[in-house]
């Protein structure tokens, strides 16, 4: 009864979740929905605390002895004692001699402190300091970091700019007209392309993608964007090729373009996706995409004409994909957040899908990840029980 009730709540808290995160204004309808959820985030509160008194109560056990039964009560462990390691384990530790009487009758004079163990997990509990950094008016959709900046996105239809050792805002990017959806750096110097006061070699450029059907170039140092691009649909990701002038973007309708950045043209149209391409990402040679719809594909990009050509479509891990929303790629596998508990990595070429742990319970979801060029996989959590967010870090070989 109790979990049949936990899991309602948790859908209601979900769909709620999904209204507040909208580009759109809510109606009144919708806007009475999300009023009701403090209350229902109590009722699952108290729901969990009965849950935990159930479980913490004694259990009891029939032992049989020499023929007679008795009843046995048997506590839950102390989360806070280490508990024994099994004998797997056990056999695999260095063996001691046994301890003469006079040793075993000997107080234990070791200090309480080194008789500690030591936590194999030092940041599991730890707290970080936080800067919040305050500028936009809407919810912040993609950030960039670059050298000592941090560059922000947000349906407030604005790209900030953020230096970092004095946590201000340096630079407010207006232009695009739409809530800005994805952002990507992009540096040319390894191009061919002629310098111009437009594109202007030696910079690093920030290129931006918004609901307005628009992909804007901007750079760091001038409030203006040095150029515009008409996509004729709404941009919901975007990626750059190394070392070329191209440019690729997904659209909500399942589209992706392929752009010269020197002429503004679109090189290559195609129809990807059935739905909303949510996640876009060049590694290796390489082209990821990835759509709402569960899909995941793989593209090679000819550098020279922009040319798309499938090499693998994971036609088998659709319906576990299902809500995918964003993608990062190393050497060997994918990794996948789809708004669930867990993360997926995924071995394209096997179509061979593994659940990595996110969270503790089933109540949070994954939307966010990235690897670090040390191979640092950080994810997203959300707790939808108590409405707030976390990071985890693991080893991207995991």
């Amino acid at each position: 009864m109790a979990a049949l009730e936990l899991r309602k709540l948790r859908k209601k808290l979900r769909q709620i979740e999904t209204l507040e995160h909208l580009p759109r204004e809510l109606v009144p309808s919708e806007i009475a929905k999300v009023a009701q959820k403090h209350e229902l985030r109590r009722l699952v509160e108290e729901w969990l605390s009965q849950t935990q008194t159930v479980e913490e109560k004694p259990k009891e056990e029939t032992v049989e002895t020499n023929g007679e039964s008795r009843a046995a009560s048997f506590s839950p462990p102390d989360p806070d004692i280490q508990p024994s390691p099994p004998p797997a384990a056990a056999s695999k530790r260095k063996k001691h001699k046994t301890p003469s009487a006079a040793q075993r009758a000997a107080p234990d004079e070791t200090p309480t402190s080194a008789r500690r163990l030591t936590d194999p997990y030092p940041l599991q509990n730890s707290r970080f300091l936080v800067h919040s950094l305050e500028g936009h008016s809407d919810l912040v959709t993609c950030v960039l970091v670059h050298d000592a900046y941090i560059i922000s996105g947000s349906w407030d239809t604005s790209v900030r700019v953020w230096d970092v050792p004095s946590r201000a805002e340096v630079r407010t990017l207006c232009g695009h007209t739409g809530g800005v959806t994805c952002m990507v750096m992009v540096d040319l110097d390894g191009t061919k392309l002629v310098a111009s006061d437009l594109l202007p070699l030696g910079e690093h450029f920030v290129c931006s993608g918004s609901s307005d059907c628009s992909i804007k170039v901007w750079s760091l140092n001038r409030v203006q964007p040095l150029l515009s691009i008409y996509t004729f649909s709404a941009v919901s990701a975007i990626t750059h090729v190394p070392d070329t002038k191209l440019l690729i973007s997904g659209s909500d309708g399942g589209k992706i373009d392929v752009w010269d950045l020197e002429t503004q043209e679109n090189l290559r149209s195609e129809r990807a996706h059935d739905e909303r391409v949510s996640a876009l990402q060049f590694h290796s040679g390489l082209l990821y995409s990835g759509s709402s719809d569960g899909s995941l594909k793989v593209w090679r990009v000819v550098p020279s004409s922009g040319a798309l050509s499938l090499q693998h479509s994971c036609d088998p891990l659709v319906q576990s994909l299902r809500g995918l929303y964003s993608l990062c790629a190393t050497a060997d596998q994918l990794y996948l957040a789809t708004q669930g508990s867990c993360i997926k990595a995924v071995h394209w070429k096997q179509d061979r899908l593994t659940r990595l742990s996110n969270h503790n319970s089933s109540s949070g979801f994954v939307d966010a990840l990235a690897v670090t060029p040390d191979d640092l996989l950080i994810t997203t959590g959300f707790n939808i029980d108590q409405g707030h967010g976390y990071l985890n870090s693991k080893c991207g070989s995991v």
